[in-house]
């Protein structure tokens, strides 16, 4: 058993992969890239770790 402290990141390769983990579309993907959210350019595509893209929603409420 895992928890919040001691869990392995979850890297989101691909903006598709961002879209389809958090159940959103890919031109929300770029909004939040927008807002600042925890997501990088990598070459021509975007990568996110997955909790830290979830805290930061859970963050903005």
């Amino acid at each position: 058993m895992t928890n919040h402290y001691n869990v392995l990141p979850i890297r989101l390769k691909s903006t598709k992969e961002i879209a389809e983990a958090f159940r959103v579309s890919r031109n929300m993907v770029f909004k939040w890239k927008k807002e600042k959210a925890p997501i990088v350019r990598v070459g021509r595509g975007l990568q996110a770790d997955y909790y830290e893209l979830s805290k930061w929603l859970n963050e903005r409420g």
